[in-house]
């Protein structure tokens, strides 16, 4: 199903009163571009008109020009994230310069400097200040910078995981947890209360938010490619608008006049860990993080053409230990003879409409507690013998029902992940009034297709399932001053993010999408159902009260999301005042091919395959996982339907008002 939804936004931001009447201008930001602005005065405190002003990249030399207007004022809007030079130059006086100026993503920085009276070949030199005030806006933002992400220990290199180090951002997961390869981490993350659905997130200007999971992210760079973030948690400008939570400004790293590059490895392994509790062996761990970086001019000594190249592999293999309850030998036959002896109370009784079948009597306990294997029903028998794996641990060695009150299944399978992250930035500075900034991120995260059956359930190992999720994005931004009092800036936007998940042709316990191997042969409701499923002998999902439930999974599954973006914003200024006015054109498409069922939920749930479940109608606290076998709940009447095939009824197990087959 295709959904579009397109917005489109006019924004004239200087129309406010409050705005136009201030005497240093309230700017707002353009995406992750920065604003130096400030008063040039003399030494009685007189501003000074006319004044040259010139901001200098000390990364790549670009230069931007202007001059301070009749109130002393200047403003240089539409600068990428880096270090600036400040000079400020007048006739009679000495030329002022201030050095060092950091900006952050869509910062807004104060740069004043009073001039002495002397010649301009004088310089009086002021280095920036470490800590600088924004006092231009109200907004409130954090800067997570390049220190922090090369200093700081991030468990899995994820930086969405530092976004929680800053006031008023609460993660749903711990800041050591490993996060690597999370394209779902920006998602759970909350600003002021507000859901992670309501964040934004810009890399280079554009929204790189999933449409299917409005939140997760796009593309995700690694870190090594990343500049700075600027987290807006309240008081942004219009230009944020597109949501109502945090503002994640992320900046990726441009090439400079010299070369620079970087080759890593992060390395954990098993061999460093500890056993868990329930295994006695310790749980498969191999995670290498590896990869390189590299920028600088493309031609040594011309300062108009930059790269920056970054490639970041992660290799996961994992273990997953765990427990499980699984029906015993002697539980699959109908042998329920240990069982009765310790629980006499709760052995099971005849039921009604078994009265009299070969001699039974209602009411009464089954000859020897052993229910008739003629009276199982094919399918539900099949399902209790095949969906499982046999018990492989003991929990009572003492007990005459050994597997009573814990777990018998023990289990260790390995989860592999791979992810493979490219990021590419090229800036273009032709002339001192124009800068052509493209940048392309590629983020590839499989999760390969294995044998352990954990799909289904670890302990049924019946299915598995692999994900492949392709995801890119591309930014071009370009800014243009007509004159130091008109700047004009462009920015162009695409992004993608592919979801498949697929199920293969299953695990060590048998082959879950051939449901007939397995001796389950129900036909669907609705005839004709077969066609209508992707897989057709995909095993139903299976719910016994006591054991572990056996899922049919709801893949397999696809999507294609893409977000295209264009946005233009122009500046004035005025005197002592800025006039903005831009237009932002956004169109969103997602087109899914899921077999799911999502609503209404309960015993329908995801897979449209079926689901089966064997339940008392009113459970106890000793209704012991082998009781399912011969009981079973549905949504007419509760009946035995589960594992024992009634006189005269059909042997579609479970089949009355809690199979779905479509």
């Amino acid at each position: 199903m295709i959904k579009p939804n397109v917005r489109f936004r006019i924004y004239l931001f200087a129309i406010s009163a409050a705005v136009l009447l201030l005497p240093v201008p309230v700017l707002a930001q353009t995406a992750v571009l920065a604003t130096i602005g400030g008063t040039i005065s003399d030494s009685t405190g007189a501003v000074i008109p006319g004044a040259a002003v010139t901001v200098i990249n000390t990364a790549n030399q670009q230069t931007s020009k202007t001059s301070t207007n009749s109130a002393g004022y200047y403003v240089v809007p539409d600068l990428q994230s880096g270090n600036y030079d400040v000079r400020a130059e007048k006739e009679g006086f000495q030329a002022c310069s201030t050095l060092g100026v950091h900006l952050d993503p869509a910062a807004n920085v104060q740069v004043s400097c009073t001039m002495q009276v002397g010649q301009v070949t004088q310089t009086v030199e002021v280095q920036a200040s470490t800590v600088q005030v924004q006092t231009s806006d109200s907004q409130v933002a954090r800067t997570v910078d390049q220190t922090q992400m090369t200093e700081l220990p991030v468990n899995g290199r994820n930086f969405v995981s530092l976004f929680g180090l800053q006031p008023g951002v609460v993660q749903s997961f711990s800041f050591n947890s490993f996060q690597a390869m999370s394209l779902f981490a920006s998602q759970c993350t909350q600003v002021n209360g507000l859901t992670g659905e309501s964040n934004n997130l810009l890399i280079d200007g554009i929204p790189s938010t999933r449409t299917r999971a409005n939140g997760a992210t796009v593309a995700m760079p690694s870190m090594d490619s990343i500049s700075e973030v600027n987290i807006v948690t309240t008081g942004y400008m219009p230009e944020f608008s597109r949501a109502a939570g945090g503002q994640f400004a992320v900046s990726l790293k441009s090439g400079t006049d010299q070369y620079h590059g970087s080759v890593f490895e992060f390395v954990r392994n098993s061999s460093m860990d500890s056993r868990s509790f329930f295994t006695p062996t310790v749980p498969t761990l191999d995670y290498n993080d590896f990869g390189f970086s590299i920028g600088g001019p493309v031609i040594p000594k011309k300062h108009n053409l930059y790269f920056y190249l970054s490639e970041e592999w992660n290799r996961e293999v994992s273990g997953n230990p765990g427990v499980g309850t699984v029906p015993t030998p002697a539980d699959r036959t109908g042998d329920l003879s240990n069982y009765c002896a310790v629980f006499t109370s709760s052995c099971p009784k005849v039921p009604a409409y078994l009265n009299g079948v070969d001699g039974l009597v209602a009411g009464q306990p089954f000859p020897n507690d052993q229910i008739p294997a003629g009276l199982f029903s094919p399918n539900g028998s099949a399902m209790v013998q095949h969906f499982y794996l046999q018990p492989n641990t003991v929990t009572q060695s003492n007990a005459a029902y050994a597997y009573e009150g814990g777990s018998n299944f023990t289990y260790d399978w390995n989860g592999p992940n791979d992810a493979h992250m490219t990021d590419v930035k090229v800036d273009f500075i032709p002339n001192s009034k124009s800068h052509l900034a493209v940048s392309v991120r590629h983020y590839l995260s499989t999760t390969t297709v294995g044998t352990s059956g954990a799909g289904s359930g670890a302990s049924s190992a019946l299915l598995d399932q692999g994900y492949l999720w392709p995801s890119r994005g591309a930014s071009l931004n370009y800014t243009t001053t007509f004159s130091p009092t008109l700047l004009n800036d462009f920015t162009l936007g695409a992004n993608e993010d592919i979801n498949h998940i697929a199920v293969p042709s299953g695990g060590p316990g048998g082959n879950g999408i051939d449901r007939t191997s397995l001796g389950i042969t129900y036909p669907y409701i609705i005839p004709g159902g077969d066609a209508s499923k992707d897989i057709a002998g995909k095993i139903p999902t299976l719910i016994m009260s006591g054991f572990d439930q056996v899922s049919g999974l709801a893949y397999p599954s696809g999507s294609i999301g893409h977000v295209y973006t264009v946005q233009d914003v122009i500046t004035k200024i005025q005197g002592a005042h800025t006039i903005k006015a831009g237009i932002w054109w956004e169109h969103d498409g997602e087109n899914d091919h899921d077999q799911v069922r999502v609503s209404p939920g309960g015993g329908v749930g995801n897979n449209l395959n079926g689901q089966f479940e064997l339940t008392l109608p009113i459970p106890t606290p000793q209704d012991l996982p082998w009781r399912t076998l011969c009981s079973a709940t549905s949504t007419i009447t509760p009946n035995w339907a589960g594992a024992i095939k009634p006189p005269g009824r059909p042997t579609r197990s479970g089949s009355s008002g809690r199979t779905v087959g479509r």
